[in-house]
C-alpha cells in the first residue's frame, strides 16, 4: 500500500508540474483579506463559506479523472477477457464431464439389464455378482449428473429416469430371487414382461433426453461465451480511440481553462469592487470577526445602527460586550462562542445599546468563513434593526390579548359555530347565562339544542340567511337554562368564509333581554293601569294606540279616538300651534316637553292637557304622555290675578319709597345750609378775634369750642349729609330701575365701549392703567342701561387695581347658546370665593375702610342684567385679579 501510495503521489506531482508549465502566466491567488486587515479601505470580502476548491485543483482533478477513466476501461477489458477465458474453460470441462457421465450411465444400464437377463437364462451366479458391482456405479453417475446440472428441467428428467431405474432394479432383484429359487422361467418372463419393457423404455428415453439436453445447453453456453469474447475484442478495438479522444479533450479543456482563468481574474476584481460598493451602502450592519473574537472589517451601517464609527468599533477592546443589553449578554455570549466554533446562526434576536444609551432591538445572522485550506478564519455577521418590527409584534400581541380578553370577559355572550353548527368556542358570560360548563358545550352542542323546540325551524331559516347574506341582526330567541328556566335573548351574528367561499365559522353575540322583557310587560301593565294618558301617534295626526286614561279623561271610546284625526278633538284656537310643534320639532326628532293645548270632551267641555312627546323619526311615530292640568290652569289664572294685584302693590311701595327718598332730601338741604352758615359765622368770629388785642377774661373753654369742637361738628354734619345724600340718591336710582321703560334694540358693543372708555379717559389715566378692548359681538338691550353696566364694571375694575403692579384691564367676548358673553378682566386685588355672591348685595362694600363708595355699583349692574334676562357672575381669587362675566341675548 505504501509503495502504491508513493507512486500515486509522484504521479500527481508530475501532473502539477505539467499544469504549471501550461499556465506560466497565471497569477498566484491573493492571500485572504485578513492578511491585510490593517488596511482601512474596506475593499470587500474574499469568497467565504465551506471548503473552497482552487481552479488549479480542478484542472488536476480533471486529469486524474481522465487517467482513472483510462485505467478503468483498460482494466475492465483485461479483467473481462480473463474471466471469459476462464469461464469458457470451465464450461468445456463441465461439458466433457457430462458427456462422459451420460455415456457411462447408458453403458451401466445395459450392463445391469444384460446381467439380469443372462442370470435368468444361464442360472450362473457370476452374472448376479456383476450386477451387484455395476449397480452402485450407476447410482453414483446419476448423482454426479444432478450436481453438475441443477437446472429444474434436468432435475425433472433425472427424477423420472431415477424412478424408472428404481423399478427396474426392483424387478431385476426379484428375478434374481426367482433364479435362486430355481424358477428361471418365471424370472425370464418377469424380465421380458410388458411392465419391465415399459420402465426400460422410460429409462432409455430419460437417459437420451438428459444427454441431448446437456449437449444442447452446454453447446449454447459455449457459443455465448465465444460471442462475448468476440464482443470484448471488438469493444477493446473501439475503446482505445475513445481513450485517446478523452485525453485530447482534456488537453483542449485545459487550454480553454487558461483563457477562462484570465477572464475570471478580471471578473473577480470587478466583483470585489461591486462587493465594496454593496457592503458600504448596505442598510444592514455587516461585520467580519476573526477567530479571537476581534472585528476585522465592518461596513458604514454600523454608525447608523450603533452610533459608533468604524474606527471606534474596531478599537473596542471588549467587543461586543458594550453593545449587548445586560440581560441578554449571557445568552449572546453563548451564541457568539458557537459562532467562533464554526457554527451558523440565523435570526438571533437581542437588545443592543447604542452609543447614546438608547436601547433598540436587533437581529443577527452569521456563518463561518474558511480559507482555501478549509481552515476556520472567523465568521461574518449581518445585523439589522428590528425595533419597529418588535414594537409591531408587541402591538399585535397586545391587540390579540385585548381581543381575547374582550371575548372572554365581555359582559354579553359571544360564541363561534363551526360549519356543522356545533359550538366551537363560547365566552364565560354566555356560559353563565345558560348555566353550562365549557366542557358540556364546546364541541358537543348546537344552537338548536339550546333553544326552545318551537324556535328550531326559525333557526334553520336564520342559518340559511347567515350563510347567504353574511349576517343576521336583532334576532330574538328563547334559550333554555340548564335548570330549565327560560332566557330571552337577542342574537346578532356574522359569517366568515375562506377564499374559495367555503364557510369557516360564524360569530355571534348574545344579549340577555329577559329583564327587558319583564320590563316591557311591566310597562304594558303600567300603560294600561296608569292614570296618565299614554299614546302612540303618527306624524299625520292619528292615534295608533291609546290607553284607558283617554276614555276616562275625555269620555270618548278608544274606537272613536282612533277613528278620527286627533286635530278634530283639539280646541280650534290650539290646532295651528299643535300642527306647528309637530312640523317644526317632532318631525325633526326634537323632543317636546310641557306642550299645552285643549282637548274637547264628549260632553262638549274642554280640558287642558300638558304633553311630553318623544319622536322616532325613522318609524314616523311619536310616543307621548299627557295629564289633565285643567285644575292647575284655573289655579294659575287665580295666581295671575293675585300677581297682578301684588305688582300693583309693589308699584305703590316703590312710589312710597320714591317719595320718602325725595322728602328726605329737604332736611339734608337744611343741614347743609345751616352747616354752611355756622362755618361762615365761625370764620367771621375767628377773624374778629384775631384782629383785636386778646382779652384776658375770654374763657379757655370758649377758645376750645371755637377752635376744635365747632369745626369738628361742622365737618361731621357736612360729611354725614353728603353720605346720606349719596345713599338716598343711590337708593332712589335703584328703585327707578325697576320702573324705567327699557328701549330694547341691537347694540353695537364696539361703539358703546369706545364711548365708555372715552368718557372715563381721565380716571384711566389717573389710575395709570392699560385698558385693552377686543372686538365684541352685538347684543340686544337698552343702550343707556347697558352703557351704565359697563361704566360701573370699568369703574369697579379701576377702583380695585393692585398698587403693587401696573394695572391692566381687558374686555373681550364670545358667542354661546344664543347669548353674547362679555368679560371685564383685571389684574387687581381679586376677590376671595366666599365673597363672590355678597358683592352683588345692596350696600355691600369690599374693604370699606380703604375704598370709597356706597356699595350700590354691582347691585345696580345685577338689577339691569336681570331685567334683560341676562346673567352676571364672577371668577376670582384673592390677589390674582378678577373676571366679571355678563351674558346678554344675541342681537
Amino acid at each position: 500500500m505504501k509503495k502504491n501510495g508513493g507512486k500515486a503521489n509522484k504521479f500527481f506531482a508530475k501532473l502539477r508540474q505539467i499544469y504549471r508549465r501550461l499556465i506560466a502566466t497565471e497569477t498566484k491567488p491573493e492571500k485572504y483579506f485578513t492578511d491585510n486587515a490593517h488596511l482601512s479601505n474596506n475593499k470587500g470580502d474574499q469568497p467565504t463559506g465551506s471548503k473552497a476548491i482552487t481552479p488549479s485543483r480542478l484542472v488536476i482533478k480533471g486529469f486524474v479523472l481522465a487517467f482513472l477513466f483510462t485505467i478503468i476501461i483498460l482494466g475492465s477489458l483485461a479483467w473481462y477477457t480473463w474471466r471469459s477465458n476462464r469461464h469458457l474453460k470451465a464450461l468445456e470441462t463441465k461439458h466433457f464431464k457430462l458427456l462422459e457421465l451420460s455415456g457411462q450411465i447408458i453403458y451401466l444400464d445395459e450392463v445391469l439389464t444384460m446381467s439380469a437377463q443372462m442370470a435368468a437364462h444361464s442360472g450362473e451366479s457370476k452374472w448376479e455378482k456383476r450386477y451387484r458391482k455395476s449397480e452402485p456405479q450407476l447410482d453414483k453417475a446419476i448423482k454426479e449428473v444432478i450436481e453438475l446440472s441443477p437446472e429444474k428441467f434436468m432435475r425433472e428428467a433425472i427424477s423420472r429416469t431415477d424412478a424408472a431405474n428404481i423399478k427396474l432394479v426392483a424387478m431385476e432383484n426379484r428375478a434374481f430371487d426367482l433364479i435362486r429359487q430355481e424358477k428361471d422361467k418365471e424370472a425370464m418372463d418377469l424380465l421380458h414382461s410388458r411392465e419391465y419393457q415399459k420402465q426400460k423404455q422410460i429409462y432409455s428415453e430419460g437417459i437420451t433426453e438428459i444427454a441431448n439436453e446437456i449437449g444442447n445447453r452446454e453447446k449454447n453456453r459455449l457459443t455465448k461465451e465465444q460471442q462475448i469474447a468476440f464482443t470484448t475484442i471488438i469493444f477493446l478495438i473501439i475503446a482505445m480511440p475513445l481513450v485517446a479522444f478523452i485525453w485530447l479533450a482534456a488537453l483542449l479543456i485545459l487550454r480553454r481553462y487558461i483563457a477562462e482563468r484570465k477572464r475570471t481574474e478580471f471578473t473577480l476584481r470587478m466583483s470585489e469592487q461591486c462587493f465594496s460598493a454593496i457592503a458600504d451602502h448596505s442598510y444592514f450592519w455587516e461585520i467580519w470577526v476573526n477567530p479571537t473574537g476581534r472585528p476585522v472589517w465592518t461596513n458604514p451601517a454600523v454608525q447608523r445602527l450603533t452610533g459608533y464609527s468604524i474606527k471606534e468599533l474596531m478599537a473596542m477592546s471588549d467587543f461586543p460586550e458594550p453593545l449587548i443589553y445586560e440581560q441578554d449578554r449571557q445568552r449572546m455570549d453563548k451564541a457568539f462562542n458557537l459562532a467562533l466554533e464554526g457554527n451558523m446562526g440565523n435570526e438571533v434576536q437581542f437588545r443592543l445599546i447604542r452609543k447614546d444609551g438608547v436601547i433598540i432591538w436587533a437581529e443577527a445572522s452569521w456563518k463561518p468563513i474558511y480559507d482555501k485550506e478549509n481552515a476556520f478564519i472567523g465568521y461574518r455577521a449581518s445585523i439589522r434593526d428590528i425595533t419597529d418590527r418588535k414594537r409591531a409584534e408587541q402591538e399585535v400581541m397586545e391587540t390579540q390579548e385585548r381581543f381575547s380578553d374582550f371575548f372572554k370577559n365581555a359582559p354579553i355572550g359571544f360564541h363561534i359555530f363551526g360549519p356543522d353548527q356545533i359550538i366551537v368556542d363560547i365566552n364565560d358570560a354566555e356560559l353563565e347565562m345558560i348555566g353550562y360548563s365549557r366542557d358540556e358545550i364546546v364541541g358537543k352542542k348546537t344552537w338548536a339544542e339550546l333553544i326552545i323546540p318551537e324556535e328550531r325551524q326559525q333557526f334553520k331559516e336564520h342559518w340559511y340567511n347567515i350563510i347567504s347574506k353574511g349576517q343576521v341582526k336583532n334576532l330574538e330567541y328563547t334559550l333554555v337554562h340548564k335548570d330549565g328556566h327560560y332566557i330571552n335573548i337577542i342574537l346578532n351574528a356574522s359569517s366568515r368564509f375562506d377564499k374559495n367561499g367555503n364557510l369557516i365559522n360564524t360569530r355571534g353575540s348574545v344579549l340577555n333581554i329577559t329583564e327587558r322583557k319583564r320590563s316591557e310587560q311591566e310597562i304594558e301593565r303600567i300603560f294600561n293601569t296608569t292614570g296618565y294618558m299614554i299614546c302612540v301617534a303618527n306624524m299625520e295626526g292619528y292615534f295608533k294606540r291609546i290607553n284607558s286614561s283617554f276614555e276616562q279623561t275625555l269620555g270618548y271610546s278608544t274606537k272613536e279616538l282612533l277613528k278620527k284625526p286627533f286635530f278634530e278633538f283639539i280646541h280650534p284656537d290650539d290646532v295651528e300651534k299643535t300642527k306647528a310643534v309637530i312640523a317644526e320639532k317632532l318631525s325633526r326628532g326634537v323632543q317636546v316637553i310641557g306642550f299645552e293645548n285643549r282637548y274637547r270632551c264628549k260632553d262638549g267641555s274642554y280640558k287642558w292637557l300638558s304633553w311630553t312627546s318623544r319622536p322616532i323619526v325613522e318609524e314616523g311615530v311619536m310616543y307621548a304622555i299627557a295629564y289633565d292640568i285643567t285644575a292647575r290652569k284655573e289655579a294659575e289664572q287665580a295666581t295671575y290675578k293675585l300677581n297682578k294685584e301684588l305688582e300693583a302693590k309693589n308699584k305703590e311701595l316703590e312710589s312710597i319709597l320714591y317719595a320718602a327718598s325725595h322728602d328726605l332730601k329737604s332736611p339734608l338741604v337744611n343741614i347743609q345750609g345751616f352747616g354752611y352758615e355756622l362755618s361762615k359765622n365761625y370764620d367771621l368770629i375767628r377773624s374778629a378775634l384775631s384782629s383785636r388785642t386778646k382779652v384776658n377774661n375770654i374763657d379757655k373753654a370758649v377758645n376750645i369750642a371755637l377752635n376744635e369742637d365747632i369745626p369738628n361738628a361742622l365737618d361731621f354734619i357736612s360729611a354725614s349729609s353728603v353720605k346720606m345724600d349719596s345713599l338716598l340718591s343711590g337708593l332712589l336710582d335703584y328703585c327707578r330701575l325697576g320702573t324705567a321703560v327699557m328701549n330694547i334694540r341691537n347694540i353695537d358693543m364696539n361703539t358703546m365701549m369706545t364711548d365708555v372708555s372715552g368718557n372715563m379717559e381721565y380716571q384711566i389715566k389717573e389710575a395709570n392703567a392699560e385698558v385693552d378692548i377686543e372686538p365684541l359681538l352685538p347684543c340686544l338691550g337698552d343702550p343707556a342701561q347697558i352703557s351704565r353696566v359697563f361704566t360701573n364694571l370699568l369703574t369697579n375694575a379701576l377702583k380695585f387695581l393692585d398698587d403693587s403692579r401696573p394695572g391692566k384691564i381687558r374686555i373681550y367676548g364670545k358667542s354661546q347658546n344664543s347669548h353674547s358673553i362679555y368679560c371685564v378682566e383685571d389684574n387687581g386685588i381679586g376677590i376671595a370665593p366666599e365673597h363672590h355672591e355678597e358683592i352683588f348685595e345692596i350696600f355691600y362694600q369690599l374693604e370699606p375702610e380703604k375704598r370709597t363708595g356706597d356699595g350700590l355699583g354691582l347691585t345696580i349692574v345685577k338689577r339691569i342684567i336681570d331685567r334683560h334676562n341676562g346673567r352676571i357672575w364672577i371668577e376670582s381669587e384673592k390677589g390674582k385679579g378678577s373676571k366679571i362675566f355678563v351674558s346678554l341675548p344675541n342681537a
